[in-house]
């Protein structure tokens, strides 16, 4: 649904013939505003808020039927709240605010069932849904939590030949050496890397083929995936990865500081610090979720497709940055998780946490077998390496 600020009239965008590559009234030539207001479900469907039952509740027309008025939409600006946005219909139906429709059972006392509709998939058809519709403002968080996985760069990947090969494998791993040497030279691939041969770069690609017929034999687990990545990158900020003088083919350098802080890692009980001077991280979009940030314990059917069918890639951007990992010391942390504080604050988690991950794996029902964990994760979410 659509409005036009200058005459009020609100509805879908079709009816208001606005010219080709524009979204403006044909009435009053202004640009026309999206409705502030939709219905979702946990399920992420998405609708327009029914504005003609919204208005038309308690009249002759609640049971149904057309009642051959023009919806208007206004705010009269007395105040900040939704008693200020206001809907009327030209039929005669007594203007109303939208104050109210956000309670749970607004909707519900309306009649109005969830539509299954997912309008950012083209042609998708509407599915049968039971969650109940909640109404929402269109720009709140509530519309849209992401669900991204990130990772970073690390060696080898982040350097050297493996860099240069990670983009192009998937086009070399299913060729033969002599093609891989001809698309080489055919692309020029290493006209700008003069430092590595033809031989190198076939090597390399019969390695990581190597690999991945490994890998294949093995049932992927999403989540011992992700466990893998996280501690190889742990291990990795560990590590000293010296900035080397072709410091431009590197996408991470991280080494420890060149003066000593054993009185301050002493005083905040910290093990190690390290400089992380060059980063990068991509971040990719999975999927997403309305009206409930999403949980490892999400039903399957809470999870919102990108596309209507599955794609072999995702969404994804790259960050690059700095940063400074500080790993705790062990044995202070043993300590501290051993007085009462820590330990009482940990009981309450369990307990209110408790019906949640009574249905869960036994990896998540095991997270809380000391106070440490709480530190950066809940039962439903990613546990901290310690």
């Amino acid at each position: 649904m659509y409005s036009c600020p200058d005459c009020g009239a609100l509805q879908p965008y079709r009816k208001f013939n606005s010219p080709a590559g524009k979204a403006e009234c044909s009435t009053c030539q202004e640009d026309l505003v999206p409705s502030r207001f939709v219905v979702a479900c946990a399920h992420g469907h998405l609708d327009d808020f029914p504005y003609w039952k919204w208005v038309h509740r308690g009249t002759a027309h609640a049971g149904g039927g057309l009642c051959g008025g023009e919806l208007r939409f206004r705010a009269d600006g007395s105040t900040a709240s939704l008693r200020a946005v206001l809907v009327s219909c030209s039929c005669g139906a007594k203007e109303v605010s939208m104050e109210g429709a956000f309670r749970r059972q607004a909707l519900k006392n309306l009649g109005v069932r969830c539509s299954g509709r997912r309008p950012w998939i083209k042609g998708a058809p509407a599915e049968f849904c039971e969650e109940p519709p909640r109404t929402l403002q269109r720009g709140s968080s509530s519309v849209w939590f992401p669900v991204v996985h990130s990772a970073l760069s690390i060696p080898p990947w982040s350097e050297g030949l493996t860099k240069v090969v990670a983009p192009i494998y998937d086009k070399l791993k299913g060729e033969s050496p002599g093609d891989i040497r001809a698309y080489l030279r055919i692309e020029k691939t290493l006209d700008h890397h003069p430092e590595y041969t033809p031989d190198e770069v076939v090597a390399l690609v019969e390695k990581l083929r190597s690999e991945d017929a490994e890998r294949a034999d093995e049932p992927v687990v999403e989540s011992s995936a992700r466990e893998t990545i996280y501690r190889e990158e742990y291990l990795s900020l560990q590590t000293d990865h010296s900035e080397r003088e072709e410091a431009g083919s590197q996408d991470f350098v991280c080494e420890p500081p060149a003066a000593s802080n054993s009185a301050l890692q002493e005083q905040y009980g910290l093990d190690q610090v390290m400089l992380v001077k060059r980063l990068r991280e991509v971040r990719a979009l999975q999927t997403f979720t309305r009206v409930e940030e999403p949980s490892s314990a999400d039903d399957v059917r809470r999870r919102a497709p990108l596309s209507a069918a599955k794609l072999d890639w995702l969404p994804a951007i790259e960050v690059s940055g700095e940063g400074v990992f500080l790993r705790l010391d062990d044995n202070r942390l043993k300590e501290w998780e051993q007085q009462p504080g820590p330990l009482a604050r940990a009981q309450r988690i369990r307990e209110s946490t408790r019906p949640c991950c009574a249905s869960g794996p036994a990896t998540r029902r095991s997270r809380f077998l000391s106070p440490r964990s709480p530190l950066g994760s809940s039962c439903c979410t990613r546990s901290p390496m310690s």
